[in-house]
Protein backbone atom coordinates (compact mmCIF):
# COMPACT_ATOMS: atom_id res chain seq x y z
CA UNK A 1 0.00 0.00 0.00
CA UNK A 2 2.83 2.37 0.85
CA UNK A 3 4.46 1.73 -2.53
CA UNK A 4 1.22 2.71 -4.21
CA UNK A 5 1.15 6.00 -2.30
CA UNK A 6 4.77 6.74 -3.22
CA UNK A 7 4.06 5.99 -6.87
CA UNK A 8 1.14 8.41 -6.96
CA UNK A 9 3.26 11.12 -5.31
CA UNK A 10 6.09 10.70 -7.82
CA UNK A 11 3.90 10.52 -10.89
CA UNK A 12 1.75 13.59 -11.03
CA UNK A 13 -0.45 14.08 -14.07
CA UNK A 14 0.49 16.67 -16.65
CA UNK A 15 -1.19 20.05 -16.35
CA UNK A 16 -4.35 20.62 -18.35
CA UNK A 17 -3.67 22.42 -21.61
CA UNK A 18 -5.16 25.79 -22.22
CA UNK A 19 -7.92 25.33 -24.77
CA UNK A 20 -7.30 28.75 -26.34
CA UNK A 21 -3.62 28.11 -27.13
CA UNK A 22 -3.12 26.76 -30.63
CA UNK A 23 0.32 25.19 -31.05
CA UNK A 24 -0.16 23.51 -34.39
CA UNK A 25 2.60 23.40 -36.96
CA UNK A 26 0.78 25.94 -39.15
CA UNK A 27 0.66 28.47 -36.31
CA UNK A 28 4.38 27.99 -35.72
CA UNK A 29 5.16 28.79 -39.36
CA UNK A 30 2.74 31.74 -39.33
CA UNK A 31 4.58 33.12 -36.29
CA UNK A 32 7.86 32.63 -38.16
CA UNK A 33 6.44 34.67 -41.05
CA UNK A 34 5.46 37.42 -38.60
CA UNK A 35 8.96 37.36 -37.10
CA UNK A 36 7.79 36.18 -33.68
CA UNK A 37 9.58 32.83 -33.95
CA UNK A 38 13.29 32.75 -34.81
CA UNK A 39 14.13 29.05 -34.41
CA UNK A 40 12.31 25.79 -35.10
CA UNK A 41 13.52 22.37 -34.01
CA UNK A 42 12.15 19.57 -36.18
CA UNK A 43 12.66 16.02 -34.92
CA UNK A 44 11.65 13.07 -37.10
CA UNK A 45 9.30 15.11 -39.27
CA UNK A 46 9.41 16.61 -42.73
CA UNK A 47 7.09 19.65 -42.99
CA UNK A 48 8.20 20.21 -46.60
CA UNK A 49 6.41 17.00 -47.57
CA UNK A 50 3.70 16.42 -44.96
CA UNK A 51 2.06 19.86 -44.77
CA UNK A 52 -0.66 20.74 -47.24
CA UNK A 53 0.12 24.48 -47.39
CA UNK A 54 3.72 24.67 -48.59
CA UNK A 55 3.48 28.44 -49.13
CA UNK A 56 3.24 29.04 -45.39
CA UNK A 57 5.97 26.47 -44.68
CA UNK A 58 8.39 27.96 -47.23
CA UNK A 59 7.80 31.57 -46.14
CA UNK A 60 8.18 30.56 -42.50
CA UNK A 61 11.41 28.68 -43.14
CA UNK A 62 12.84 31.66 -45.05
CA UNK A 63 12.20 33.96 -42.07
CA UNK A 64 13.91 31.74 -39.49
CA UNK A 65 17.33 32.58 -38.09
CA UNK A 66 17.97 28.96 -37.12
CA UNK A 67 16.52 25.69 -38.34
CA UNK A 68 17.47 22.52 -36.48
CA UNK A 69 16.48 19.22 -38.09
CA UNK A 70 17.15 15.91 -36.37
CA UNK A 71 16.53 12.91 -38.58
CA UNK A 72 18.29 9.77 -39.73
CA UNK A 73 18.69 11.09 -43.28
CA UNK A 74 18.85 14.56 -44.80
CA UNK A 75 15.27 15.26 -45.85
CA UNK A 76 13.70 18.14 -47.81
CA UNK A 77 13.25 20.29 -44.72
CA UNK A 78 16.88 19.84 -43.65
CA UNK A 79 18.08 20.73 -47.15
CA UNK A 80 15.76 23.75 -47.47
CA UNK A 81 18.45 26.45 -47.24
CA UNK A 82 20.66 24.59 -49.69
CA UNK A 83 18.26 25.13 -52.59
CA UNK A 84 18.86 27.98 -55.09
CA UNK A 85 17.16 31.21 -54.07
CA UNK A 86 16.85 30.33 -50.38
CA UNK A 87 19.81 31.58 -48.41
CA UNK A 88 19.89 31.58 -44.62
CA UNK A 89 19.84 34.98 -42.91
CA UNK A 90 23.22 34.30 -41.31
CA UNK A 91 26.49 32.94 -42.63
CA UNK A 92 26.62 29.96 -40.25
CA UNK A 93 27.05 26.44 -41.63
CA UNK A 94 23.81 25.19 -43.14
CA UNK A 95 24.15 21.51 -42.41
CA UNK A 96 26.40 19.23 -40.50
CA UNK A 97 27.07 15.55 -40.67
CA UNK A 98 28.87 12.97 -38.59
CA UNK A 99 32.54 12.39 -39.23
CA UNK A 100 33.55 9.24 -41.03
CA UNK A 101 35.68 6.76 -39.13
CA UNK A 102 39.39 6.70 -39.99
CA UNK A 103 40.29 4.49 -42.94
CA UNK A 104 43.63 3.17 -41.70
CA UNK A 105 44.25 1.28 -38.48
CA UNK A 106 47.15 3.61 -37.61
CA UNK A 107 44.85 6.64 -37.67
CA UNK A 108 42.37 4.85 -35.40
CA UNK A 109 44.89 4.63 -32.56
Amino acid sequence: MRQMQEMTICSTPLPIRNGTHNDSLYVMFEKAIEGKMKCIYVCGQNPQITNANLTIVNKGLKNLNTLIVQDVFVNETAAFWERPGTTPPTSRPRSSSCRRPPTSSAAAR
